[in-house]
């Protein structure tokens, strides 16, 4: 189906921006759907343990921890598991037992909310490191300087148990204030990872600004200016030089948009294989989200003045539309600047709770833009904000004149109602670009400029006016008695 339309678009003279359609009636549900256009709807859950790994009876999810020491208590990793680590050495064959049970439970029961909720204030690392005891197995954000990564397999059997087949072993540069006010102390960390953006996979020396969650395993030697210490993580984040690394989004999720849905989990009833991976669900919900928050923190105006500055470097004006829509993967995370017509702007709640309080977002806006060169495909833009003044709405008769700057998140796929005159009347799945901004600029239509004929007019009424008055005023004026003498003396 796709080489066809390729063909028919192509030999129409059509550009190659329409190639994926982009496609872009991708295929048609013979299965029925519902009617109305779908939005942005989270339909897949989050992975359920193994049967064959240890797990309380209990969902923790359903409970309340104060700290994640506390938690892991709940998931069966006492003190007598934390005795087992050796202070003072670098890492032991005899304590993979218990880092295997702390990434499994990362992997299964961690999420981000409970991480980002458990680790609470940074306490300082002179206190960490006087009190070590006491921060053991709880969570501890830090940032540096991501020096090293060595991904470490996991046999097939074990693999099959912890639900992951490789973790990474990272090394964390880390500065922090000494005990004066000129001082400045360094540590290393020792991080034992799920995951790891892939860029950093395929380099021995890395040196790129990172962080993550770390859950304080042990201490290892000193290491010149500063002590070694042992973690766990569920993700090692990537904060590039860039205007979205510096906004503290996770650039390495992007890696995640290539992973497909996994198939132990719910997915929406009657998605096509090849649909689901371009369905906001588990697999890319994460970078969605901090995405749309990031664009969040940028300062008003900012991304729009950056994306003019960009574009002003290669002489152009606006972003052209056909990367975006055929060459996805190497777009992602590129800031672009459009313009055109939104031809629908709804505002969208979200209900998850875990994004409401880690991110502040309880909404946003979802807008389908057509630019001139989009050929009459929509973009779907996602932001924070509209102009209060700004109609929002739908249909035939909707259309607002918008400028937006935001970051290409990727393909989205979504159902929409069939072409008219088209002999189905099922609804069929399109994809489109998605971009994620701030604001959008809103250029509201002016009001018609009046006529040349509109002064005549005018000016007719005025003179019709002005001679009606006079006419009356005529009248008003005459002698009431000089018909009567009149009359009579002609009798």
């Amino acid at each position: 189906m796709g080489s066809f339309i390729e063909h028919i678009l192509v030999s129409a003279g059509w550009p190659l921006a329409i190639q994926v359609g982009l496609a872009m009636t991708l295929l048609q549900d013979s299965n029925s759907l519902p009617s109305e256009v779908q939005t942005h709807q989270l339909v897949e859950q989050p992975q359920k343990a193994s049967k064959d790994t240890e797990s309380p009876d209990t969902d923790p999810r359903e409970l309340s921890f104060d700290s994640a020491r506390q938690f892991l208590e709940f998931l069966g990793i006492g003190s007598s598991d934390f005795g087992d680590l050796a202070d003072g050495t670098s890492w032991q064959e005899h304590e993979n037992r218990l880092l295997r049970k702390v990434l499994y439970h990362l992997h299964v029961h961690f999420d981000w909310w409970d991480l980002e909720r458990l680790s609470g204030k940074h306490p300082g690392w002179e206190e960490v490191l006087g009190n070590f005891e006491r921060f053991r197995g709880e969570v501890i954000p830090v940032e540096g300087v991501i020096e090293k990564t060595e991904a470490i397999e996991l046999p097939a059997e074990e693999a099959r148990r912890l639900g992951f087949s490789r973790f990474y072993r990272v090394r964390l540069r880390a500065s922090f204030p000494g005990t004066t006010d000129s001082s400045e102390r360094k540590a290393w960390f020792e991080v034992f990872a799920l995951d790891v953006p892939g860029v950093w996979t395929a380099k021995e020396q890395i040196e790129e600004p990172g962080g993550a969650y770390l859950l304080i395993l042990k201490k290892g030697p000193e290491e010149g200016p500063g002590p070694v210490i042992f973690a766990a993580a569920k993700r090692v984040a990537w904060y590039p030089n860039t205007l979205l690394g510096r906004l503290k989004m996770d650039v390495g999720l992007f890696d995640l948009l290539d992973r497909p849905p996994s198939p132990e989990v719910p997915r929406e009833e009657r998605v096509p294989p090849r649909v689901a991976r371009f369905r906001l669900g588990v697999h890319n919900r994460e970078c969605f989200y901090q995405l749309l928050a990031a664009v969040g923190r940028a300062a008003p105006g900012k991304l729009l003045e950056e994306a003019k500055r960009q574009l002003a470097a290669e002489g152009q004006t606006f972003t052209s539309v056909v990367p975006l829509f055929n060459e996805a993967e190497k777009n992602r995370g590129r800031l672009v600047l459009l313009t055109g017509t939104a031809r629908e702007v709804l505002r969208v709640d979200v209900p998850d709770r875990d994004i409401r309080a880690r991110f502040g977002i309880t909404h946003y806006y979802q807008i389908h833009l057509f630019t001139e060169d989009s050929q009459g495909n929509p973009l779907v833009v996602c932001v924070r904000e509209v102009p209060s003044k700004m109609p929002t709405g739908s249909g035939p008769t909707y259309a607002e004149m918008v400028t937006v700057a935001g970051f290409f998140f990727n393909t989205w796929a979504y159902r929409r109602q069939p072409d008219e005159g088209s002999d189905s009347k099922e609804p069929v799945w399109q994809l489109a670009p998605l971009i994620i901004g701030r604001e959008v600029v809103w250029h509201p239509r002016e009001a018609p400029s009046p006529g040349p004929w509109i002064p005549l007019i005018a000016a007719g009424v005025f003179l019709i006016l002005l001679g009606t008055i006079w006419w009356g005023m005529m009248q008003t004026l005459r002698p009431r008695g000089s018909g009567r003498n009149y009359r009579e003396l002609g009798k």
